[in-house]
Formats: C-alpha cells, structure tokens, sequence
C-alpha cells in the first residue's frame, strides 16, 4: 500500500533532483541554438543536435558560383565576433517550426529505410485483404 503511494510521488522527487543539480551546469543560463530560428541540422548527422550542424546567420557567399558556405554552429558559439556564448542573435523558434524541423530532419533521414520497407508492408496488407 505504501508502495503506491511512493510511486505517485517518484516524478516529483525525480524532478527535484534534476532542479538541485541544474545549479553547477555551466552556461546554463544561455539559450540551446537547437531552439533558434538560425540553426540548420544536416540530415545526414547523425542526431538533431549534433555539432555539425550550421548556423542560417553566418556564412560566406562564393561569388563565382553564388553558393553560400554556412558556418558551423559551434564555431559561431565559440567566436564573440559572431553569435557568442551567450547567443547575441539568438531568435526563439516557434514550436510549431521547431517540430516541423523536426520532422524534416527525421523524414530525410529515414527515408530510404520507409522505401525498402514499404513494399514488404504493401504485400503484407494485399495479402491479408484476400
């Protein structure tokens, strides 16, 4: 009985504990590129918020070809010139946005899986329909 009752409580002791260990993360304080307007994950990373992906809000232009080279994310993080470790250019994403990048990341990234599986799962169902 006991058990139960310590069980509904576990998400808020799980909780407390991350809030008491938050106070000596460094940079803590400094908002994630992940949540900015600027970021751009590449979708052959090979998680969302890998370091290699770039920043929309650095880059350089080649001017014979007209193709723009961005920087890396962490680099612009790193360098005070640009946006700094406190994010100087720093826009919120919406969340709306923040899941459709998402789901652009992923889609791209698991596309070629869905192809070699799709077949398997349209035979499947034609099969079970007879």
């Amino acid at each position: 009985m006991v058990i139960k009752y310590l069980l509904y409580l576990l998400p808020f002791l799980v909780s407390s504990q991350k809030i008491i260990k938050n106070i000596n993360i460094k940079n803590i304080n400094f908002p994630s590129c992940i949540n900015c307007i600027h970021y751009k994950a590449n979708s052959i990373n090979s998680e969302y918020g890998s370091t290699l992906n770039k920043c929309n809000n650095f880059g350089e232009k080649n001017v014979i070809t007209d193709e723009i080279t961005y920087k890396y994310a962490e680099i612009c993080r790193d360098n005070d010139s640009m946006c700094g470790k406190e994010g100087k250019y720093f826009v919120e994403e919406t969340k709306l946005n923040f899941n459709l990048k998402l789901f652009k990341f992923y889609s791209k990234k698991y596309l070629p899986y869905f192809i070699i599986i799709l077949p398997y799962f349209i035979i499947i169902l034609i099969t079970n329909l007879k």
